[in-house]
Parts: C-alpha cells; sequence; structure tokens
C-alpha cells in the first residue's frame, strides 16, 4: 500500500493540484464549439442548458430545438435509463407554446411535440403532431415525417416525403440517407446507385449504407476497400492514445499469467495483429446475416435478445477464434494448454482494440473507463471460455462437444451481457447493472480457466511464481491507475478542470472496482498438476504452501 501511495496516489493528487492552478477553462466565445466539445464528452447537460440559452434568443431556430431535445433525452437515458418525470417536463415545456398567438411558435411547437413522440419511438402520435403543422416546408419537417413512415413500414409514403425535403434544400443529408435505406429495403440498387454516382449527392451518404450497397452488389474489392479507409476517419488522437494504453495494459498481464513456457512476443503481436486486421469480418457476417437472413436488432423483446445471442455473441466469438486457429494449425507455437487462453485472451484484444477505436470516435471519450476495464475484460474472458472446452477435451474428457458447448455458452452469455445495454425495452434496461455485474463474476471463472490450464501444462514443474504472479496484478493494479491519469488530462486539457474534476469519480468507478476484484482474485494462487478446479468454485484447494 505504502508503495502505491508513492507511486500512484501522490502523483496522481499533483497532476491535479497542477491542472487546477495552471489550465484554464475553455472560453464560451464560440458557443457552437463549446457544445460540440461538451457532446464530445458526453456532458450533455451542458450541452442540454447552452440548447435552452439559444432557443430563448432565438425560438425560431428549429435546429436549436431539435439539438436541444436531442441532448436532452441522452442526458436522461445516461442519467436514469427511462425518466418519465423528465419526459413530461420537456413535454409541458412546449406544450405550453401552444397558447400563443403567434402561428410560427406554435408550429415549432408542434414540430418538437412530434420529435419528443418519435424518438420516444411512438410514431404515429408523433405524426398527429407533424401534421399540425401548417408551415409544411418547415426545414426538416418533411424529413422527420418521411422517417416515421419508415418506421411504420409505409415506404412510399415515406419516399414522397423524403423526397420533398430533398427538393426544398432542407435537411438533405439525413432525408437523402432515410431514402436510401428504403431503396435498400427494396433492393433497388439501380435508383441508389444513381445516387451514389451523383456529384451533388455521393459525398452525403452514409459509410454504412455505401458498404450495404457495396455488399448487395456483391462488389467486394470496394466494399473491403471502404471498411479499411472508414478507420482513417474512425480514429481521433486521444481514442488512439487511450485505446493504445488499454492495450498495452492488458496485453503485459496476459503475458505475465504465461508461467511455465512463456510465448515469443513476436507470436503475441502477430495474433493481435492479426485480430486487429480480420475484426473486419465481423462486418462481413453482420451484412450477411442482416440482407441474407433479415436478423437485425428490431422487432420482439424475445427477438432482441435472440439477435443479442446470435446476431452479435455468434458472431464476434467467432471472429475472435479465427487468430487463434490460424496460430494453431499454422504454427508450432500452441504447444501447451496454457497457449489456449494466452492466444485467445491476445486476439480478444486485438479485437477490443479496434472496437475501442470506433467507440472511441463514435460516442466520444467518456466511456474509457468503462472500455478498459468491462468491455476488454469480457472480451478476453468470453474468448478464453470458448476456447476452454478445446482444453478440456484434449486434456481431460476427450470429447469434442465440450468444445461445443463451451464456445456456444459463451455466445450465450455475450448476448446476456448486450441484451440490456441494446434492448428498446425500458424494463430491461434498468437491468444494465446486471451486466456491469456479470463481468465481475467472470473475473473468477477467469482466473479459475488460467489456474486449470496451468495445472494441466505440458511443462508444468514446482518452481517459485510468486513474482510473475505479482507482477501480473501489479500491472492491472498499477496500470488501470493511471489509466484514470490519462483519462483525467485528456478531460482537463480538451473540456477544462472543471468538467475533468466533475467526471474523475464516474470515471474510475469501473476501474477501480476491477481493480478491486482481479486484486483479489490473483492475489492467491495455488498450483497443483493435473488438478482440474471447477470453474465456479470460489476458493482453492489449500492442498499445498499458497504464494502471495
Amino acid at each position: 500500500m505504502k508503495r502505491y501511495a508513492i507511486f500512484v496516489l501522490f502523483p496522481i493528487i499533483l497532476i491535479i493540484i497542477f491542472i487546477n492552478i495552471f489550465i484554464k477553462e475553455p472560453s464560451r466565445d464560440n458557443v457552437g464549439d463549446y457544445i460540440r466539445k461538451a457532446i464530445a464528452s458526453g456532458n450533455y447537460e451542458v450541452a442540454e442548458d447552452e440548447y435552452r440559452k439559444l432557443i430563448s434568443i432565438d425560438f425560431n431556430n428549429i435546429g436549436y430545438h431539435i439539438r436541444y431535445i436531442s441532448s436532452y433525452f441522452k442526458f436522461s437515458n445516461k442519467r436514469t435509463g427511462s425518466n418519465t418525470s423528465r419526459v413530461r417536463e420537456i413535454v409541458a415545456y412546449y406544450m405550453s407554446f401552444l397558447k400563443s398567438e403567434d402561428p410560427n411558435v406554435v408550429d415549432i411547437a408542434h414540430y418538437c411535440l412530434g420529435f419528443i413522440k418519435a424518438t420516444e419511438n411512438n410514431y404515429k402520435t408523433a405524426l398527429s403532431f407533424y401534421f399540425k403543422v401548417q408551415n409544411k416546408d418547415l426545414v426538416g419537417l418533411n424529413n422527420y415525417i418521411g422517417h416515421c413512415y419508415r418506421e411504420l413500414g409505409d415506404n412510399e409514403k415515406a419516399k414522397f416525403f423524403l423526397k420533398r425535403e430533398i427538393e426544398t434544400d432542407g435537411y438533405v443529408k439525413s432525408a437523402l440517407n432515410n431514402y436510401a435505406k428504403i431503396l435498400l429495403q427494396e433492393k433497388k440498387t439501380e435508383e441508389l446507385e444513381g445516387i451514389l454516382n451523383n456529384p451533388k449527392y455521393k459525398n452525403l451518404i452514409y459509410p454504412s449504407i455505401r458498404r450495404d450497397f457495396f455488399f448487395i452488389k456483391n462488389k467486394f474489392i470496394s466494399y473491403f476497400v471502404l471498411i479499411i479507409f472508414s478507420y482513417k476517419d474512425s480514429v481521433i488522437v486521444e481514442g488512439l492514445i487511450a485505446a493504445l494504453f488499454i492495450c498495452i495494459i492488458w496485453f503485459v498481464f496476459i503475458k505475465k499469467l504465461d508461467i511455465f513456457e512463456p510465448e515469443k512476443f513476436r507470436f503475441l503481436f502477430l495474433t493481435l495483429f492479426l485480430s486487429v486486421v480480420l475484426s473486419n469480418l465481423a462486418y462481413v457476417l453482420y451484412d450477411s446475416f442482416n440482407h441474407y437472413l433479415h436478423f437485425v436488432l428490431k422487432g420482439s423483446t424475445l427477438t432482441e435478445l435472440a439477435y443479442c445471442i446470435f446476431g452479435i455473441g455468434l458472431i464476434e466469438e467467432s471472429v475472435k477464434l479465427v487468430p487463434v486457429f490460424i496460430m494453431l494449425f499454422l504454427t508450432k507455437q500452441i504447444n501447451e494448454s496454457t497457449d489456449f487462453i494466452i492466444y485467445a485472451s491476445i486476439s480478444a484484444l486485438g479485437f477490443a482494440f479496434a472496437e475501442n477505436l470506433g467507440y472511441f470516435h463514435e460516442f466520444g471519450l467518456k466511456n474509457i473507463g468503462v472500455r478498459a476495464s468491462v468491455c476488454t475484460l469480457l472480451h478476453m474472458v468470453l474468448s478464453s471460455f470458448a476456447i476452454y472446452g478445446l482444453i478440456y477435451s484434449k486434456y481431460k474428457r476427450k470429447s469434442i462437444l465440450y468444445f461445443a458447448v463451451s464456445f456456444l455458452s459463451a455466445c450465450i452469455i455475450h448476448g446476456l451481457y448486450d441484451f440490456p445495454l441494446l434492448t428498446s425495452s425500458s424494463m430491461f434496461r434498468a437491468f444494465a447493472l446486471f451486466s456491469f455485474l456479470l463481468v465481475l463474476l467472470s473475473i473468477g471463472i477467469y482466473k479459475n480457466m488460467v489456474v486449470n490450464a496451468l495445472n494441466n501444462s505440458e511443462y508444468f514443474r514446482e518452481i517459485d511464481y510468486s513474482v510473475s504472479l505479482r507482477k501480473s496484478r501489479l500491472v492491472i493494479v498499477y496500470g488501470l491507475s493511471y489509466l484514470i491519469v490519462v483519462h483525467y488530462l485528456i478531460n482537463a486539457l480538451k473540456f477544462g478542470p472543471k468538467f475533468a474534476n466533475s467526471q474523475i469519480a464516474i470515471s474510475s468507478f469501473s476501474l477501480v472496482s476491477i481493480i478491486l476484484v482481479i486484486h483479489a482474485n490473483f492475489s492467491k494462487f495455488t498450483l497443483k498438476q493435473k488438478l482440474w478446479l471447477p470453474l465456479f468454485k470460489r476458493k482453492m484447494p489449500n492442498k499445498r504452501k499458497k504464494h502471495t
């Protein structure tokens, strides 16, 4: 504890003091830039307040209203999942303007009430408000009406209103992409190809839609080129730094667990690299499920659960094992039981690295702690669990059925983790904490898988492995602690000390939780040759002296 205080706690306190003394708060002179930074950091409450001020200055600017409502709902969902009282507040706010004698104000009130209902996926009620707007060419109105009809399955009406939005030069980009999604759904690729070749519109189409078009038309060279070059637009410097830092921490941790016959760095790095590159295979499988099986995250609660298990879990667990099997069958490096866990964990780490780059670009840097501690760790645990059946069948029961069971179980657990986070059901979204608890529980299982693999190593020998064990534990304790500092510095330099101070406790919660649980699980090891521990057993058998 004394060493931790000297090398971690004391430097963190000094950095926080230094930042608060010498780093100035960002200027609010450029309100637009200030709001963009707030949204990028996940500070939707600030964005909400700033848009409310802008609305009071220029009520007729519909863009302010749309972005205000969007920020309002994002802050509500971030804070409480489904917040009925806050929804009532914003509805009451816009209902109050219906009494105005100014027809423009009444139109904007109806427009915004429609947008609120559409945000709640209540598209029929949304349309009833939209159609009360008297100014039919109000910017964005026809796009949102078209969006509602598309969600309700009436593509002809949707296309009519989306075309009107494009023709009136309103929210052209949004309307154009909504229109393109309908063309994809109807397999009208010739018309979509005309849009993609139109110099006026081709740069407005989202990469995901272009990717779907190339997939449907079997233009796989263009398809993969688009995927590869999408990284150029999805990488931000801060996100790359954070993703690399996370990757290095877990890479060293995994390597330290390989006690008896440590793997060469170049083969582990090759596996990591292969996993980053081959993670793009997930796009192929996602698109195959979508276009050939029409299997998407939409429908009943059971359909959503099935998609999380088979449309996400099955795909990602399969892709993560590809580099492992490449190393298994094309090299001689996987030559002991422990190697299966090591290479599976490294492959999962590469997949998580690629995933983190995208998440940090799309959702901002607010989730660095969660991505580092929860998501990356879960990928490692699930890949190890998927491959564990192969270890068990090779060294214990001699039946490939165990691999099938362990792999399917990993897919199911993956789906159960994702389901509360992705479902449209507010009731099940309330169980999002379950996903975090699942990760905490999985750490003990991961430890027992590592112990069983080491116990059955072909190179097992009686050695003092306490040094390696201690180092693996310290890598996580110190590494994730320093990540808290990295996250704090990024927030302070980009968004100001005040915001960084407000976020440090929130961003540290998941990291500290993982640090404590890993420290508890990996603080004591007992290895005994050929011994198999039950994966869900909490305590190690007391058969020999423990190394601490």
